[in-house]
């Protein structure tokens, strides 16, 4: 029987209905279990960037928790895409309009969660970012107190570790007229580091974010798909579920 296009303006017969939507089923199926899988490698890359207790002092000791902002929010969205997507094939499954109407809004949410958490990461780690008058502010703090025992040490693992010198340099000690502390040359050729801290750490931490980031963006372009798979095959269910249709 031939479908009028009063609804949902589809033109086809039931069969060609039916078959598009299967298509659209294992399709958004398909993605629903890939996305729990990107889901689950997200989830992983934030743990691993929490769990890292020598990187956590760090943003203890310069006070940079502005950083862990984007990957709360990253985290909290891939625990939100990891409970959909095992929802999602159970309402695929079971061709509940409701339940993929859910889905729908909550793939959105987990957009919007994706996009800004990467953008927020993004813009506390990378050259020129808000995170850098922050990381030189705590290093200048550091330098201008480093004869408190705590803080000296503080400094000494920091330039030991990233190899660099000051917030932008050595002349940052000879502005606070302290000595040029013995961290601040390199161990093997004995010339003082070129890159003051702020660089060097920014430079670390975009290392380590960016991987997180790319993911988390990469993830949103399988959330517009499964947003559109999603509305898609709750039109298609609405449409093929009309009383008058389940006699033809």
């Amino acid at each position: 029987m031939a479908l009028g296009k009063e609804n949902f303006g589809f033109n086809f017969s039931l069969g060609t209905l039916s078959r598009k939507i299967d298509c659209l089923r294992y399709t958004l199926l398909s993605f629903s279990i890939f996305s729990w899988i990107l889901g689950v490698v997200v989830f992983a890359l934030c743990i691993w960037l929490k769990s890292d207790q020598s990187f956590h002092r760090w943003v203890e000791d310069l006070q940079i928790y502005e950083f862990y902002i984007g990957i709360y929010i990253i985290l909290f969205g891939s625990c939100l895409l990891i409970f959909t997507s095992c929802l999602s094939c159970l309402f695929i499954a079971n061709e509940n309009v409701k339940g993929l109407r859910i889905m729908t809004i909550i793939y959105m949410l987990k957009y919007a969660c994706g996009l800004i958490g990467a953008a927020l990461l993004l813009n506390y780690s990378t050259n020129n970012s808000a995170i850098q008058p922050v990381i030189k502010e705590s290093m200048l703090q550091l330098i201008s107190h480093s004869q408190n025992d705590s803080r000296a040490h503080t400094l000494r693992l920091i330039q030991e570790s990233i190899g660099c010198c000051g917030a932008n340099g050595a002349n940052d000690y000879l502005e606070f007229k302290k000595p040029l502390p013995p961290e601040c040359r390199d161990s093997v050729t004995g010339h003082t580091y070129f890159h003051g801290c702020v660089d060097e750490l920014t430079w670390f931490l975009e290392e380590k974010a960016a991987w997180l980031a790319g993911v988390s963006m990469f993830l949103c372009l399988f959330d517009v798909s499964n947003i559109k798979f999603s509305f898609y095959s709750t039109v298609l269910y609405q449409f093929i579920q009309k009383p008058y249709l389940k006699n033809v």
